[in-house]
């Protein structure tokens, strides 16, 4: 198909003959074919499922797909929470990660295929956007608009590796397990986009809406944040009030 493509585009422009196209895919397919040589091959789907490398990439993803579909999902509450103003202004501020992350793709995707290189235009991203992240939950609510430009940041530094992410998998995967390993990291992403929007709807419910710095550890009608409401909010959350109590008359 890409062939074909190439040669129709070739007719048009008259750059390249129809010979050489076919001798340029024909010197693709062989690069691919020495790729796959080098690869260790899978027998069992058992074998597949329990590389390594299969394993860290679905934790990856796990961990990636949570801070993404959670910002996703929150954005315009957080921003709402934040500053008193309209829908419509909600509705342009939450645009603006996905403008940034936009353009990160393409040029992020476009230096990855350049340099032919993957894992460092992944987890450098990652990292960034998780550094944005906490520093906007430190600023709080006090200083919007530094905490909203570093909400924009993260937002684009989390969509930005994901040309290179997909990318690596038929790179570092033998042939013949690569759609099940690809499966596999997949459904680990899904799990975590829903425990993402789990969890941080569960965090708005208990501390009564979204999340400034300071509100994690208390519920709204316990302003203090003195270490003993903290550990009695703890306990009480996952052990239930019976448990503290207890804990309390030791």
């Amino acid at each position: 198909v890409a062939l074909k493509a190439d040669l129709a585009e070739a007719r048009s422009s008259g750059e390249k003959t129809a010979a050489e196209l076919r001798a340029a895919h024909a010197a693709e397919l062989e690069q691919l074919a020495a790729e796959q040589a080098v690869l260790p091959k899978v027998g069992s789907l058992r074998s597949v499922l329990l590389r390594p490398d299969v394993l860290l990439l679905s934790a990856q993803y796990f961990c990636w797909s949570i801070g993404v579909y959670g910002f996703v999902i929150w954005l315009p509450s957080m921003l709402k929470a934040g500053r008193a103003i309209g829908i419509v202004e909600i509705g342009w501020l939450s645009a603006a990660p996905y403008l940034l992350a936009t353009v990160l793709m393409i040029v992020v995707s476009h230096l990855s295929d350049r340099t032919g290189r993957r894992r460092m235009f992944v987890w450098p991203f990652l990292v960034v956007g998780a550094a944005a992240f906490l520093g906007s939950y430190w600023l709080g609510r006090a200083s919007f608009w530094p905490g909203f430009v570093l909400l924009v940041v993260a937002g684009g530094a989390m969509y930005a590796p994901y040309g290179p992410f997909f990318a690596w998998f038929p790179e570092t995967l033998p042939r013949n397990v690569a759609c099940v390993a690809i499966a596999l990291i997949n459904s680990c992403g899904a799990l975590g986009s829903f425990v993402g929007s789990y969890a941080v709807g569960w965090v708005n419910a208990a501390t009564g809406g979204p999340c400034s710095k300071g509100a994690w550890m208390r519920e709204p009608h316990k302003p203090s944040s003195s270490p003993l409401n903290q550990t009695s909010w703890i306990v009480r959350r996952f052990c239930g009030a019976r448990a503290w109590s207890t804990l309390a008359s030791a």
